[in-house]
């Protein structure tokens, strides 16, 4: 697991704190990383579902904000990927995938938060609105990093329809929770791995006990593991 480049790291807006592409890459590097993949937490903005007006400006925020960032990374001289971060208001209101991609061409990956934005496969909207998400990833050759966690709304197993149905798209299962989902997932699905955001020591240790090591990357969720 080669921790010089950090697959999860952010930049925008949270909670009450800014932290700007200068800030965090520079800070990576100040830790030896070469590079990272970053996703925007600006994304994460409140929204009112029936106010287009505000949804599409927090889109036209995140887009300009990734922008800026890899500007700033090319002039830092750090191998900065950017991670599409799917906000579903933004594409019930009209925006599609290949819009967001032409905007910012780029993007060189796609993130699920379910947590932040209710992705619950049982509600048909978005349902289908990941049926999109996996289709347009396995079209154009994208990774998906997944947010997963211990409760009933960021299970990993909710999405394994969507596993078994685009073999072909690599999935990270960011953060590695809960365990036992994960290592039934692992087992049968050679395309996900998972990355060591936030990942319990225990969970890690088993892990990498276990025989899982080759399917583990190294992710720390910084500065969100600081703030």
């Amino acid at each position: 697991m080669d921790e010089g480049f950090d697959h999860h790291v952010h930049i925008g807006q949270w909670r009450d704190r800014y932290f700007s592409a200068k800030e965090v890459f520079s800070n990576l590097q100040q830790q030896g990383k070469v590079g990272c993949n970053f996703m925007s937490t600006t994304s994460c903005g409140p929204l009112h579902p029936d106010n287009k007006k505000e949804i599409i400006s927090l889109y036209e925020k995140v887009r300009d904000e990734v922008k800026n960032a890899l500007l700033t990374a090319k002039e830092l001289h750090i191998d900065a990927k950017a991670y599409y971060w799917v906000v579903p208001l933004f594409h019930f209101s009209g925006i599609t995938f290949d819009q967001v991609l032409t905007e910012v061409p780029e993007y060189c990956g796609l993130k699920i938060h379910p947590r932040s934005h209710n992705w619950n496969p049982e509600i048909p909207e978005r349902a289908e609105l990941l049926t999109q998400t996996f289709d347009y990833a396995a079209t154009h050759n994208l990774p998906i990093i997944l947010h997963t966690g211990i409760s009933e709304d960021d299970s990993p197993c909710l999405y394994e329809k969507w596993y078994k149905d685009f073999p072909t798209v690599k999935v990270t299962l960011a953060h590695c929770r809960n365990l036992k989902e994960v290592t039934y997932l692992f087992d049968k699905y050679s395309q996900l791995y998972g990355d060591t955001a936030f990942i319990p020591q225990e969970n890690l240790e088993y892990l990498l006990q276990n025989g899982y090591e080759k399917r583990l990357v190294y992710g720390s969720d910084y500065p969100i593991n600081k703030s």
